[in-house]
């Protein structure tokens, strides 16, 4: 359970510790991004230009999902 608790990273950002560890399998250390955005950009390459299973694909897209619904209550205006 603890592997859920959001975990802020060098530069601040909001990650689980599970999230953290399966970004680093597939070569991203989150504490080398400032923003969010940095961030899914290169997940985003990641699932553009590496040959994934269908279950790989699927949780880097989760992953980048929480990351974009965290990115957009945190830090937009409503």
């Amino acid at each position: 359970m603890e592997e859920e608790f959001l975990i802020k990273t060098k530069n601040n950002l909001l990650i689980s510790q599970k999230d953290k560890e399966t970004l680093k399998y597939y070569g991203i250390d989150v504490d080398n991004y400032k923003t969010l955005n940095e961030l899914l950009y290169a997940i985003d390459n990641i699932l553009d230009n590496e040959d994934l299973d269908s279950d790989e694909e699927e949780e880097l897209d989760y992953i980048a999902n929480t990351l974009q619904e965290r990115n957009y209550y945190l830090n937009f205006n409503k």
